[in-house]
């Protein structure tokens, strides 16, 4: 099948609408898909971009990037239809909610049926005209796919009627996030973290990850646990904020917002922490956790790993077996989860290993990419006969 997928987030651009949409282009290509990606790169350089790109074995396509909006939506249009007439393909693949307006240009004018793919956020945003478009764009889809019940549940209370909507939870790239590739000791040591307690959060810097609650939880945990190091990997508009704090309760030696850090090395941060937290919360225009690929990848490195409730973390963590759940912008349960954690040694290697074997069960790109594959099949198959 000749897929065309678009996406407003794509690799090396770090995100998670990023990396869903470069990993299911990728595995999809493996199942004999010919796979085009149609997507713009934010925050990166052209170098880096061009030497992500001419990695690849499928082929990327990428926008312009302009600063003013009005010139942004229109190039995006016409280009995307210049993309429509130069090959004939067989379905396009929304993976970023805001592309949708192609999907539906390419399914009323080109006659191609188009996925969308919904990952939480969108479904809560606070303004009335951007929710009346995205409940369209997902009106109109003629597949679409949810990472979680709880973002399935969000669609259908924001007026999502679609009656082809297919659950299927997310992954991470077991190859890349290999445990029995690194020795945690050697990595503390190569990073001068020696005899440190490291907790690891991945995503970026902004309000809806709650890294400051974690902070706060350091602040009152220092003194008991004077070797605790609180890693943050990262960037975003929250980095100025973060350090405001670190700085209020002098955390130098306690935490460290190391930035971005290549894909490639990323499984290294992993290895070396003794558990992950994403104390992800609510922000202020209504984003929330979806899911969270970065709790999947700490599974892989047989990681333990405390997130919050009242979002699709739920759904990943298996509470007092895989790891800990506790309530959002909470700084008395973030403490408490982290606590328990740093005393209990054997806890942290069952949490981790029960994790280890659920995620490389269930929970692999390759795993979520046959799902897809076999559901977007089906579907189609029946489209035809009834056309």
């Amino acid at each position: 099948m000749n897929i065309l997928l678009i996406s407003f987030e794509f690799p090396p651009q770090p995100g998670g609408i990023g990396t869903y949409s470069y990993q299911i282009a990728k595995n999809l290509h493996y199942l004999n898909n010919n796979i085009t990606a149609l997507v713009n790169t934010n925050l990166m350089s052209r170098d880096e971009v061009e030497k992500f790109d001419n990695f690849q074995e499928f082929n990327i396509i990428r926008f312009k990037n302009y600063k003013n909006k009005v010139f942004k939506i229109i190039h995006r249009i016409f280009f995307s239809c210049k993309v429509f007439e130069s090959k004939k393909y067989d379905l396009i693949f929304i993976t970023y909610s805001h592309a949708g307006i192609i999907g539906i240009i390419g399914k009323y004018l080109y006659k191609i049926p188009y996925i969308m793919m919904g990952h939480g956020s969108e479904f809560l945003y606070k303004n009335r005209y951007l929710n009346f478009f995205i409940r369209l764009f997902f009106n109109c889809s003629d597949l679409i796919f949810a990472n979680s019940k709880f973002t399935a549940d969000l669609m259908r209370n924001r007026g999502i009627i679609n009656k082809n909507l297919k659950v299927i939870p997310l992954g991470a790239d077991e190859k890349l996030y290999d445990k029995n590739r690194y020795n945690p000791d050697l990595l503390k040591k190569k990073y001068g973290f020696e005899k440190r307690q490291i907790i690891l959060t991945v995503g970026n810097l902004s309000i809806r990850k709650g890294h400051k609650y974690v902070i706060e939880a350091v602040q009152i945990l220092k003194d008991d646990f004077p070797n605790i190091l609180y890693l943050i990997i990262g960037r975003g508009k929250e980095r100025e904020y973060l350090e405001s704090l670190i700085e209020k309760y002098n955390l130098h030696d306690y935490v460290k917002i190391i930035g971005f850090v290549s894909t490639e090395l990323l499984p290294e941060y992993y290895a070396l922490c003794d558990f992950f937290i994403l104390n992800s919360t609510k922000a202020p225009n209504g984003d929330v956790e979806g899911f969270g690929i970065v709790l999947v990848e700490s599974g892989l490195m047989g990681k333990p790993v405390i997130g919050t409730k009242g979002c699709g973390i739920v759904e990943i963590i298996e509470h007092n077996k895989t790891g800990l759940l506790i309530e959002k912008d909470s700084i008395k349960d973030t403490t408490s989860a982290i606590r328990v954690l740093l005393k209990d040694v054997k806890l942290r290697k069952s949490f981790g290993q029960n994790f280890y074997l659920k995620a490389i069960k269930t929970l692999t790109w390759k795993a979520v990419a046959h799902n897809t594959n076999n559901e977007i099949n089906s579907y189609f198959a029946k489209y035809s006969t009834k056309n």
